[in-house]
Order: C-alpha cells, then sequence, then structure tokens
C-alpha cells in the first residue's frame, strides 16, 4: 500500500483512495477475510459495485444513513466488514 497525500481535505474519499491505490498496486494482496483474499483490483471493483448500489437505493428512496471513514489504511478493512454486516449492497436493509 502506498501512502497517498491529499492536499485538500475535501478530497479525501474513501472510493478514490481504493481507486488510486488499485492503479499503482493492481494484483497485489489488499485485504484477507478468513481463506478469501482480495487484490486491490478486487476491492475497487467490490467498493464501485457498492457504490452502484447506494446510488439504485438512493435514487429510490432517501438513504437513512451515511458511512464516514476519517482516516484510511487500518480502518479500511473494519468499513468493508460494517458495510459487509450492514447488507449493503445486498438489497438488505
Amino acid at each position: 500500500m502506498n501512502k497517498l497525500v491529499f492536499d485538500n481535505i475535501h478530497d479525501r474519499h474513501i472510493g478514490r483512495a481504493i481507486r488510486m491505490q488499485a492503479e499503482q498496486n493492481g494484483d497485489t494482496r489488499f485485504l484477507v477475510f478468513d481463506r478469501t483474499v482480495y487484490t486491490f483490483d478486487q476491492a475497487n471493483s467490490r467498493v464501485n459495485e457498492l457504490a452502484a448500489g447506494l446510488q439504485a437505493r438512493h435514487r429510490a428512496r432517501r438513504p437513512r444513513g451515511v458511512l464516514h471513514v476519517e482516516r484510511t489504511g487500518s480502518d479500511v478493512p473494519g468499513a468493508c466488514g460494517e458495510q459487509a454486516r450492514c447488507g449493503l449492497g445486498s438489497g438488505q436493509q
């Protein structure tokens, strides 16, 4: 994982950070959950799928909550785990 520098705090966005890491690291191992390993590219693809699902859900009705992550790096697995636990992108509410 490369250190990312954002001069403007408003440019700090988890999706943007994962995309940038995927562009730089591609098939490098990124997340490990039990026996499942995700590369940066795979994580970026999954984040894009989740974002598309959230956008579709937003168009259908107003969202009920927001996931906000202040830091990158060690918080990324926690953020992904929270999304999975909440059922985002799977049609669950």
